[in-house]
């Protein structure tokens, strides 16, 4: 319905600014080319009755007005000759139209057309901070980032997570920084860390995220999902690609007979040094078993601290030394191991467990498909 009275109110503008702008006396025009035009004046381009209907209908409103107008002849003055009584006649039926058009154009603007809805409020019943590397990745990856309000000194991924304040590090909390943020929620490695009663105190509700292996990583990513079920993103749900990935790194088995691998997660500077390796009942160990590799350091739980003796003493195949991303590797740091194969690998991801195992798993295939 709106459509149609607005082609009938243009169609009626337009037929009375032709005939109000055509000649009263004389004949009709001829249009360029040769030709009479219809009703007696050129035929103008769609175009330019579009202009002469919506661009200058205000203008052709005044001017109509002013030239009707009673005060326009003195008294006294002679009357305008019957041709020019015509013209002021259509001239001013055409204002008339003009100025009804113009009003019912704003009618339109003010009170019909939709207003445009303020922009909402951005959401903040939801403040996060993380203590936890690996956690600070996991509420990333599942879309929670928007909701990360705080990081500790150690929480380097993904590089939006670098630019949120610094809360605290794996023990410590900021108590000055923690009061202004105002969080709701904070992730700790245990429900009794350190930092666990100051939060308490200041209203958050304590979520643990330590991570130890695929399986907690999923559970964790679980619990965050039950949590905000309306903010996550489906990542972890079940049949996903990264779900399905992240089961079978947990339910991997030690491979038989297969080549013994040391993985260094940490060691002193220099030859000869002492280091951290990965044994048993860690994420590294079930790297290991899913590309069909054996650990060297079968039946040690955890990451015990291995002098240059104990390593020499263990002999293993393959040492796989892990570093941060983009640094650069010692200079031959085992000269004890003359027999072994040694892979350095960069990757602060292989550092950590989080949603980037996947990953890490086929940097370890690679490895252990290359002799």
């Amino acid at each position: 319905m709106k459509k149609l009275g607005l082609a009938r109110l243009f169609a009626l503008v337009g037929r009375q600014s032709m005939e109000c702008t055509r000649p009263v006396l004389g004949p009709a025009p001829l249009r360029e080319g040769g030709g009479t035009a219809t009703n007696g004046m050129p035929r103008e381009s769609k175009r330019q009755v579009t202009e002469a209907v919506t661009g200058g209908v205000l203008r052709a409103a005044v001017a109509a007005s002013a030239t009707t107008s009673p005060r326009s002849t003195p008294p006294g003055a002679d009357a305008p000759p019957p041709s020019r009584r015509g013209e002021n006649a259509c001239a001013r039926t055409f204002a008339q139209v003009c100025l009804q058009f113009l009003l019912f154009a704003l009618a339109l603007a003010t009170g019909c057309a939709p207003r445009p809805s303020p922009p909402p409020e951005p959401d903040d019943s939801v403040r996060i901070v993380s203590f936890l590397p690996s956690a600070t990745e996991t509420l990333f990856a599942l879309g929670l980032g928007p909701c990360v309000a705080g990081r500790s000194c150690f929480c380097d991924y993904p590089p939006e997570a670098a630019s949120l304040p610094v809360v605290g590090d794996l023990f410590t909390a900021n108590e000055a920084t923690l009061a202004a943020l105002r969080p709701t929620h904070a992730v700790l490695g245990r429900a009794d860390a350190p930092q666990a009663p100051l939060l308490r105190a200041l209203g958050c509700e304590i979520i643990e995220g330590r991570a130890e292996t695929s399986a907690d990583v999923l559970a964790f990513a679980d619990t965050l999902g039950r949590l905000f079920p309306d903010r996550t993103n489906g990542l972890a749900s079940a049949g996903t690609p990264w779900r399905t990935a992240m089961e079978e790194l947990a339910r991997a088995e030690p491979a038989a007979n297969a080549p013994r691998v040391l993985v260094v997660v940490s060691h002193a500077p220099g030859r000869y040094a002492s280091a951290f390796a990965a044994g048993e009942g860690t994420f590294h160990d079930e790297l290991l078993r899913a590309v069909g590799l054996s650990n060297a350091l079968a039946g040690t739980r955890g990451y015990p601290s291995l002098d240059p003796d104990r390593i020499a003493a263990l002999a293993p195949d393959l040492l796989i030394d892990i570093h941060p991303d983009d640094s650069p590797p010692d200079d031959s740091p085992w000269p004890y191991l003359p027999d072994a194969r040694v892979e350095f690998l960069p990757s602060t991801a292989a550092l950590r467990p989080g949603p980037r195992l996947p990953d890490v798993l086929l940097r370890f295939r690679s490895i252990a498909s290359n002799p």
